[in-house]
């Protein structure tokens, strides 16, 4: 479909080759090299599209090389370059100043800030261009990737969620580690999987382990897959994990 933007401009996140703040819907400059439009991302300042036919398009703010194209800032629709051996960009997700990108092929490319370990690379060193993120032992990431605001989070296509960034409000899960350097499992799913909101409380869980989070983030229970639990403060509510009844 048709791309329409509306609102702040200051970076040009609009894409209407200009910074002129816009009170309502306008088309986006270059609609006919984008085509049809199937997903759009917004982060801070920056803007994402990905067309019908594979083709990711990225203006805005690129301080931080967080469009995975050059200039620092981007007043229309530029195309990003397929990385090296992939046919076809499938998803886009942007944070405050970085963007998680998926191939056909399901491997997973990161760039931009990477203040908080958000890339998952090991480092905290910016990348202004995309590159793939591995796991600790080398094997490459597959799925599909969602930005946060200084945090990365997948969906591993068997299943898995893994997580890496900043942790500071334990967004994560991990109790110890403020920053998340590498990619994590938060999870493995084998068999079920859902979320419920028992007294607002989001709550991940699978076959073999269970997180429960409160509204503001805070984690207040956690068993894992090696039996351990960690209850932070009192759950509000009783339910039944693995044959024990938990309150």
């Amino acid at each position: 479909g048709k791309l329409y933007s509306w609102g702040w401009n200051y970076y040009g996140q609009l894409g209407t080759a200009n910074t002129t703040q816009q009170t309502s819907p306008v088309a986006v400059a270059s609609a006919a090299v984008m085509g049809a439009i199937s997903w759009v991302s917004a982060g801070y300042g920056a803007t994402y599209a990905l067309s019908t036919d594979g083709k990711l398009f990225a203006w805005g703010r690129n301080d931080m090389g967080q469009l995975g194209i050059s200039g620092v800032t981007v007043y229309k629709p530029t195309q990003v370059p397929l990385p090296p051996g992939a046919t076809a960009f499938t998803h886009v997700s942007s944070g405050a100043q970085h963007v998680i990108i998926t191939t056909a092929d399901n491997h997973v490319y990161v760039t931009g800030s990477n203040a908080n370990g958000q890339l998952g690379d090991g480092t905290i060193t910016t990348r202004t261009a995309l590159s793939q993120i591995l796991r600790a032992d080398g094997s490459a990431m597959t799925g599909q990737g969602w930005a946060t605001d200084n945090a990365t989070y997948q969906l591993g296509t068997s299943g898995g969620v893994w997580a890496w960034g900043s942790n500071a409000y334990k967004q994560i899960g991990d109790t110890i580690a403020e920053t998340v350097l590498r990619p994590r499992l938060i999870f493995s799913v084998d068999g079920s999987s859902g979320t419920t909101e028992p007294a607002d409380t989001t709550c991940l869980f699978s076959e073999d382990q269970i997180i429960l989070d409160d509204p503001n983030g805070t984690q207040i229970f956690n068993s894992g897959a090696d039996d351990t639990t960690s209850s932070v403060q009192n759950i509000g509510f009783s339910f039944r994990f693995k044959g024990v009844d938990y309150s």
